[in-house]
């Protein structure tokens, strides 16, 4: 959790160690799923977040000067997620939809934190993007409440018409 106000290379760096965890956690959560669909739009959500950390280590080397930034070891999130190797959709869509609200919480405290503007700004859009994200995982809730075995029917894409990036 975000406490006490970051300077912009701090909150960066900060902001690139919770991408790399997203990036990891997506990963984790995609060799899991028997559904492609549902596999499909993690590694999309993977890619996305691997896109905030290469902009945000571009923004961090520019801060350097061109050198080569030192990321921290933690976010200052508690968000380890750990998943039983036969959790269900069920658990597997909620870990990334509080994932993504978790992310987009933090990006926007760190919003606050950061004097500068431009900083700031590129921290509020990824919070909507990070946003975005959890709105669209809740809509996959949504479906398995409906209907609990609509991701293991290979007729069934559960997905149609949904766009997770940005």
């Amino acid at each position: 959790m975000v406490h006490r106000r970051l300077t912009a290379m701090e909150a960066v760096a900060l902001a690139v160690r919770s991408e790399i965890e997203s990036t990891h956690l997506y990963g984790r959560l995609a060799e899991r799923v028997k559904n492609t669909a549902v596999r499909d739009v993690l590694l999309e959500l993977q890619a996305d977040e691997e896109k905030h950390q290469e902009h945000l280590m571009a923004l961090y080397r520019k801060m350097l000067g061109g050198q080569e930034p030192s990321i921290p070891a933690g976010d200052g999130r508690e968000k380890d997620v750990k998943l039983d190797p036969e959790a269900s959709y069920v658990e597997v869509i909620t870990a990334a939809r509080d994932k993504e609200r978790s992310s987009e919480e933090f990006y926007k405290r760190a919003a606050e934190t950061v004097l500068d503007y431009k900083t700031r700004m590129f921290f509020l859009d990824v919070a909507e993007q990070e946003r975005h994200h959890a709105s669209a995982l809740q809509s996959l809730l949504d479906q398995l409440q409906e209907d609990p075995l609509c991701f293991d029917r290979e007729d069934m894409d559960p997905f149609k018409g949904l766009h997770v990036g940005p």
